[in-house]
């Protein structure tokens, strides 16, 4: 079993981190890199899994408490999952890998 913490983009930026993201299948880190390290992440979960495919399905149900006032989402495109100190970013083709200078300024 391997550690993971499940980052997802704020509100703010998220419309944003989904279009980067769902239109490249390779991204410029020293272009897109800029963008990137200007949002904020906020941690939403963390754990202990198999694979980062097994964190993924797990944030990727719905559950609705309609105790909440506000609902969480499900992870989604531009959210980050750090699996076994390598943090990863999805996006519409798979998991990219975030280099790791990259990954200290945002987390």
């Amino acid at each position: 079993m391997n550690t993971f913490q499940v980052y997802y983009v704020d509100e703010e930026n998220r419309m944003e981190s989904m279009l980067v993201f769902s239109l490249k299948k390779n991204v410029d880190w020293s272009e897109d890199g800029l963008r990137i390290a200007s949002w904020k992440y906020n941690m939403v979960g963390h754990g202990h899994a198999d694979s980062i495919n097994d964190v993924f399905k797990h944030y990727s149900m719905l559950s609705i408490d309609r105790r909440r006032k506000r609902q969480t989402r499900t992870i989604n495109i531009g959210d980050i999952i750090v699996f076994d100190g390598n943090a990863w970013i999805i996006s519409a083709f798979g998991f990219l890998r975030i280099p790791e200078i990259l990954a200290r300024k945002l987390l």
